[in-house]
């Protein structure tokens, strides 16, 4: 007689951590789904912040490429004075 409730009760034992693991295992790979949803998400936004800080350098270039080009222009070569005496000095 104690011999099977000694077997009774490893069956249970056994039927609880079957069920245990069963549910850490989906628990986890219910995680692991969220997780990787989350990834993604965030990669995209790190794509689309990366496209925006180049489209902000290309623009940023530009504008100082046209600085410069007004600067050697014949515009400005003509209103400066190469010894800076037409600078005025607070």
């Amino acid at each position: 007689m104690a011999r099977s409730e000694h077997e009774r009760l490893v069956q249970e034992g056994q039927q609880a951590h079957d069920r245990l693991v069963g549910e850490a295992q989906e628990r986890r790979a219910g995680i692991l789904a969220d997780l990787q949803v989350r990834r993604e998400l965030l990669e995209t936004r790190i794509e689309a912040l990366e496209r925006s800080q180049q489209d902000y350098r290309d623009r940023l270039r530009l504008l100082v490429q046209d600085q410069l080009a007004a600067l050697d222009g014949d515009g400005w070569a003509a209103t400066a004075d190469p010894t800076g005496k037409d600078l005025a000095i607070p």
